[in-house]
């Protein structure tokens, strides 16, 4: 499954709640819940499954996808960051769905999910790995 496809799968069994990785009382979250939703994390206890599904997604620098400038709405409670804290995949999930596709409703989750499969590094295939292994190489990461 790939991390676009897991906040599609999460999106059908939890309500967009902007601020909040889970919702209690009413199965709603924001995109990182639905992501760690789909891949088996527990609700209970924030469990954060998706970082092991998916550990790429805090080490990987990305550019900007919108035009926001000076502060932006990510995390916990929608809080205004400066732009410049925001660098990583984990980060600008959490922008893009807070303030993107809850608030300015500029984005769907279709579009994240589809800008998620873009920047989300991919793993190397199996045959290419068995090639890399015939010839005494070893995968790295870029």
């Amino acid at each position: 499954m790939t991390i676009g496809e897991a906040l599609r799968l999460g999106s059908l069994t939890m309500k967009p709640f902007p601020g909040h990785f889970y919702h209690d009382g009413n199965d709603s979250g924001c995109a990182l819940g639905m992501i760690n939703n789909a891949v088996g994390g527990s609700r209970a206890k924030c469990h954060y499954q998706y970082r092991e599904a998916f550990p790429e997604i805090h080490n990987t620098l990305v550019p900007y996808p919108c035009d926001c400038v000076g502060s932006m709405v990510v995390g916990g409670g929608c809080a205004w960051v400066p732009r410049t804290s925001v660098n990583n995949i984990e980060g600008m999930v959490c922008h893009l769905f807070n303030y993107h596709v809850c608030q300015t409703k500029d984005w769907t989750i279709d579009r994240l999910a589809e800008w998620l499969d873009q920047v989300y590094p991919h793993p190397v295939p199996a045959e290419a790995l068995a090639e890399m292994e015939k010839a005494e190489c070893v995968p790295v990461k870029p």
